[in-house]
């Protein structure tokens, strides 16, 4: 993720490519219940942004569609709100505006529901897009 915020989206994509090729998956009855974090969403969401700004559109797609299914497949509430944000990104970006819209109203209600401040305000900065 560094690399990406250093504006070095070909190295992001290399490093974030490694992240998901060591992963194991574990049993989710292995992972502490309080352990919000899991690195193969963090990996596909972020490589999702990564491979867009390379003009790999169709693959930023489908990674950022397999991030939001295992974040909700985790039902781990500040995951599925990170993984929510960058989906509408993308969703966005491919001017689905119905799509779009549905993603930034859940990640709103969500972050509403939780006190999630910070992807709260994400949310609603995005509902002025459409």
């Amino acid at each position: 993720m560094i690399y990406y915020f250093l504006g070095e989206p070909v190295r992001a994509s290399e490093y974030l490519k490694q992240g998901l090729a060591a992963y194991r998956r574990h049993s989710l009855a292995d992972l502490s219940p309080t352990n919000e974090a899991d690195l193969a969403v963090f990996c596909l969401s972020y490589t999702a942004i990564a491979l867009w700004m390379l003009g790999y559109s169709e693959q930023a797609y489908l990674r950022s569609e397999k991030a939001l299914s295992l974040a909700r497949k985790l039902a781990r509430p500040s995951l599925i709100a990170s993984t929510l944000h960058i989906a509408f990104w993308v969703h966005r970006d491919w001017r689905e505006v119905s799509v779009s819209h549905a993603l930034v109203e859940a990640l709103v209600r969500l972050c509403q529901e939780q006190e999630f401040p910070f992807w709260l305000a994400g949310g609603r900065t995005h509902q002025g897009w459409y």
